[in-house]
């Protein structure tokens, strides 16, 4: 009697394990959504130390578009250690076929001008793949390795895994865990992979680097300002290090938080920038210079000698 229901309990596993993969399978496709948010990080020999860790790069969904009498979502994206986005590419998503397309992209040109296939996930394993040359590295065919499911944001997703170093796996609603539109193959070995996928704004996936990002974003696009000379008798060059390119406004105020001056409106690149105080009518003391990013505030103390 045991033995029958050690037999019974095992047969009852192993319909479950089946049954619950079929399942897994056969749910509903969840498509990419418009609200989603991906962060790709990027590495490389050439960037060095530490860990050959070149930076982030970002891409986002964007309104609709008609190409050809057909309505597509446009894809927004920023270079690396960039928040400036811009026009990348232009998807639709059939969700019967659970296919992606993507039409007119601007990365490496690959998918420009005809609507070709981006992601494919009614796949198999040991199917063959004919994707958009972007995504594969240069090779359009590519065999499916195997497929699993994965569990994010409660959903189980589709996970296909590929032969292929440019882009381990494509997962569905979110895709391919090596650049959303094609991953990185540097000179020197260099590979993308998926930082953190968001939706709304909330960290979805995956679990440990989106944590990261979200705790450390402020000290990661935190502007570097510094002034030189301070005090100053005639000329300071105040210097703006930023991670990416963003608007930005700077005045002077004296100590009672009076404007005495408008320093500078407008633009800064990525990188170092230098604006120009020329203090030689001002009367000696110290002043406040307040710096004003779309985000962000920064005050520092300048004196003034004469």
């Amino acid at each position: 009697m045991k033995a029958n229901c050690k037999n019974a309990l095992l047969i009852t596993a192993i319909l479950s394990a089946f049954w619950l993969n079929e399942i897994r399978a056969q749910h509903a496709y969840i498509p990419i959504p418009d609200n989603a948010e991906w962060v790709y990080g990027r590495t490389d020999f050439q960037c060095g130390s530490p860990l050959y860790f070149c930076g982030y790069y970002h891409y986002k969904i964007g309104g609709d578009t008609i190409i050809g009498n057909i309505t597509y979502k446009k894809v927004l994206g920023t270079g690396l250690n960039d928040y400036n986005y811009t026009y990348q590419a232009a998807i639709r998503q059939d969700i019967s076929e659970r296919r992606v397309y993507v039409v007119n992209s601007n990365y490496f040109g690959g998918c420009s001008n005809v609507d070709t296939l981006l992601y494919d996930f009614s796949v198999n394993q040991g199917d063959t793949l004919n994707l958009c040359e972007d995504i594969t590295g240069g090779s359009p065919m590519t065999i499916v390795e195997s497929v699993d499911s994965v569990l994010i944001a409660g959903l189980w997703r589709k996970k296909i895994n590929l032969n292929l170093f440019c882009c381990p796996s494509l997962i569905e609603g979110i895709g391919s865990t090596g650049g959303f539109l094609g991953g990185w193959s540097g000179w020197f070995g260099g590979f993308d992979f998926l930082a953190c996928y968001s939706i709304d704004g909330n960290p979805v996936f995956p679990d440990t680097l989106c944590l990261f990002l979200n705790n450390n974003s402020d000290e990661l696009i935190k502007p570097d300002v510094t002034i030189y000379p301070n005090p100053v008798s005639n000329i300071s060059l105040i210097n703006l290090n930023i991670t990416y390119a963003r608007q930005c406004t700077i005045k002077l105020f004296d100590l009672k938080t009076c404007i005495i001056k408008d320093i500078f409106s407008g633009s800064l690149n990525s990188g170092n920038n230098f604006i120009e105080l020329n203090s030689s009518n001002l009367n000696t003391g110290l002043y406040i210079l307040q710096i004003l990013f779309d985000d962000k505030e920064i005050n520092k103390l300048i004196e003034i000698i004469h």
